[in-house]
Parts: structure tokens; sequence; C-alpha cells
């Protein structure tokens, strides 16, 4: 490849690499973008494409490993606790569609969308149409309480 073309090339890793990045935020592309530039400029210097390809792979691996290991310890550090999409349900309200009972009947409630098998946290019965609140998550089953109800 020419010196030009390796350079518009690059220029195109970085700029696809932001633009992803952009629309997704999950800081992971913008490491390829970081490792096309570096390569970018090693081409400008006259350095080989082979050099360049290798340098590009290894910068964007010590990016994205050391990136996350930071990112971790840093999360760890400030005492961030990542929810899954199963914890983030919890607080969230929910419709009886099938009775809830106690501990040993599942009901049924729909919460953002979606059917779960739910129980009631106090062995209540919850009626088919009332409204619920989740208050944690046991397994596969969801632990319910009526929303008027504190």
């Amino acid at each position: 490849m020419s010196k030009l073309n390796l350079t518009i090339f690059w220029i195109l890793v970085a700029a696809v690499s932001s633009i992803i990045e952009i629309n997704t935020l999950t800081f992971f592309a913008i490491w390829f973008g970081v490792a096309a530039i570096v390569s970018l400029i090693l081409n400008l210097l006259d350095v080989g494409f082979t050099v360049q390809i290798v340098v590009f792979i290894i910068t964007s691996l010590s990016l994205i490993l050391s990136s996350e290991f930071l990112l971790k310890k840093k999360l760890k550090l400030i005492g961030y606790q990542y929810k899954t999409n199963i914890d983030s349900i919890v607080g969230k309200i929910g419709l009886v569609t099938k009775d809830v009972k106690d501990l040993s009947y599942d009901g049924e409630v729909l919460v953002e969308g979606r059917y779960w098998s739910a129980l009631s946290e106090d062995g209540s019965v919850i009626e088919k149409g009332k409204k619920v609140v989740v208050t944690r998550v046991q397994g596969v089953k969801l632990i319910v309480k009526e929303a008027n109800r504190d």
C-alpha cells in the first residue's frame, strides 16, 4: 500500500472507531481509534506496514485491558455496585397477572414488559390486577409486595 492509502486507512479506522464509540458508549471502540492514530503517526514516519499493524494490535489490546482494570479498580474504590438487568428490577412497579399467594404458590407479574414468576413477600394474597413493588429477586422469581402497603 502507498503511504497516502495507509494514511487514509488509519484515519478511517480512527473515525469509524470514534463513531462507534459515540453511538454505543461502551468505552471499548475508542481504544481502536487511539491505536489507529498511533499507527497513523508511524505511517507518517515511514515505518513499515507490518510494524504498524503489530503496534495497532498491541496498543489496542493494552489500552482495552488496562482501562478495564483501572475502571474496575476505581469503581470498587468508590463503592459502585454494578447492577445486572435482574438486579435493576428491584423497586420497580408491576401488575399482577395471576394471583400471587404465599411462598409455596407462584403467581405472575408483568414488570417492564416482561412476565415473571412472583411470590408474596409476607405470604399475603395479592389478587390479579393489583399493582406491586418488587422488593428482591430470589433465583428467577420476584418477591413482591402490594404497591400501597409499607
